[in-house]
């Protein structure tokens, strides 16, 4: 029917044109209304197409598989009953929709693309799975982005020891060869910024300069 029509409600076929297609569920008392009778009722109301979502039986069980029978109207007098797909779907033209059931659900999908539509259980699942993958891709980069400025850091601290190191080095080559022209170490030790127990290593040999 059309979108602005306000359901539940009645339907007044006087005041407008009947609806496209028709879907019933059974129920244990209307059981043979909704299979037989109603066929030939909604075909005279001029509607196109009738299908039956058959999951209880006239026994008030649940089926274990809930059966699907669909019913067309043709060019001839009477509706025609209608086969599914080699897949097992009823096409639904009026809804661009194909319908079958495995066991006790209903599985829809889109009539030219074949994608299955999810229902709203299925969609909020949906939606609170991808809400939770986003949230662990936003917590993984943050971890991500604080190991790389802990390894920025760290790589700064390394290359300013290196540097100081280079300089220290530097240092002790100097006191070294001024050692070496018998330079007092005190006087090393202003030139040099050393310290004369650092100078006297230097004198002992106990620095490495390589």
């Amino acid at each position: 029917m059309e979108d602005c029509f306000p359901a539940p409600s009645a339907y007044d076929l006087k005041t407008r044109l009947p609806p496209r297609c028709v879907i019933e569920t059974t129920y244990p008392k209307s059981h043979f209304k909704d299979l037989e009778s109603n066929v030939s009722f909604y075909f005279s109301l001029g509607i196109e197409t009738y299908l039956v979502i058959d999951a209880i039986t006239p026994q008030k069980k649940l089926r274990k598989s809930i059966k699907l029978h669909l019913w067309r109207k043709t060019r001839g007098k009477s509706y025609k009953k209608i086969k599914t797909d080699n897949a097992g779907y009823f096409l639904l033209p009026e809804m661009n929709v194909k319908i079958t059931a495995q066991q006790q659900r209903l599985i829809f999908a889109d009539a030219v693309t074949d994608e299955i539509l999810r229902d709203s259980g299925q969609l909020g699942e949906a939606l609170e799975e991808s809400e939770k993958r986003v949230e662990a891709e936003a917590q993984q980069a943050k971890i991500e982005a604080q190991r790389a400025d802990i390894a920025e850091k760290q790589a700064k601290i390394a290359f300013s020891d290196g540097i100081q190191k280079g300089r220290l080095t530097e240092k002790q080559k100097i006191a070294s060869n001024l050692l070496a022209a018998g330079i007092e170490p005190t006087i090393i030790a202003k030139t040099t910024d050393l310290s004369v127990d650092e100078i006297a290593e230097l004198s002992a040999g106990g620095l490495n300069l390589d």
